[in-house]
């Protein structure tokens, strides 16, 4: 079964990234391997918020993996 985007959580990380090289590296892995359904990066806020079907750690544990630093901020 195919879940729907109304299964999806929006949560929201607080991330460090260097530039704009860093935002995108996150975002191919985030949509290779993170099931997610879109993203969006607040630069002034340094926080991400990511929609997805899968549970917030292994988001976390993934952006970690790429060699960045994030914490949870909430969901939305």
């Amino acid at each position: 079964m195919v879940n729907s985007k109304s299964d999806s959580t929006q949560v929201e990380f607080a991330i460090k990234l260097k530039n704009t090289a860093c935002l995108d590296e996150v975002k191919a892995k985030l949509s290779n391997e993170g099931n997610v359904l879109n993203s969006v990066f607040d630069e002034g806020e340094g926080r991400i918020v990511i929609d997805t079907q899968k549970p917030w750690i292994e988001i976390q544990e993934l952006l970690e993996r790429s060699g960045y630093e994030s914490a949870l901020v909430g969901f939305r």
